[in-house]
């Protein structure tokens, strides 16, 4: 099974270095530029169909490339939303550290910090595991429902990610805004992945 992960193009909290997680904020003019940027990236590998999460970035998104390669849009999967960051979201992680200066948030490097944010010290916080098994569980879900068309799928940084590492078997580095990551895997690989994250 072929698959293309795209992030999302850029928001107005992505340019201002804001936590975003599940709230719903739309592309800017540079999201949009970047959405066309992963259609031309994309315009040559015979994709068929496009997916995306629900969040509005992450569907426009989806909704550019689609009408740009004109291949058919044919869904929304909530299990492929950004990691929630709870009462976190809306700030930037330096104010979060002061909100929370227990939680450890200021030892973070900057381009882990979807990864390394604290599930424990801000209230709401998603926890890693549960990303990656609903991220896994959605790809699962995306290969068998797709009928085996090569299927571009329009998600957010952290959960890409998440999904990234646990097939690859090594931590994969920050995904810029608008990246595109072609991945080919057999949907039993991915249910071995989903069943060791839940255990």
């Amino acid at each position: 099974m072929r698959l293309a992960l795209v992030r999302h193009g850029q928001t107005a909290w992505n340019h201002t270095g804001r936590l975003q997680g599940s709230s719903d904020i739309p592309l800017n003019d540079t999201g949009r530029a970047d959405a066309l940027g992963a259609a031309e990236a994309l315009a040559h590998g015979g994709w068929e169909t496009v997916v995306s999460s629900p969040l509005i970035r992450a569907s426009e998104t989806a909704d550019i490339i689609a009408q740009r390669l004109g291949i058919r849009r044919w869904g929304n999967f909530p299990q492929l939303a950004e990691r929630s960051f709870g009462s976190a979201e809306g700030l930037t992680s330096g104010e979060a550290a002061q909100r929370w200066p227990a939680a450890g948030i200021s030892d973070i490097a900057a381009d882990a910090i979807g990864l390394r944010f604290p599930t424990h010290g801000v209230p709401g916080v998603e926890s890693i595991e549960s990303v990656r098994t609903r991220g896994l569980a959605a790809i699962a879900q995306i290969a068998r429902e797709s009928g085996d068309r090569p299927t571009v799928v329009v998600c957010h940084g952290t959960l890409m990610r998440v999904v990234l590492s646990a097939l690859a078997g090594f931590e994969v580095p920050r995904v810029a805004n608008g990246a595109v990551h072609e991945i080919e895997f057999s949907i039993s690989h991915v249910r071995d992945e989903t069943l060791r994250g839940t255990a």
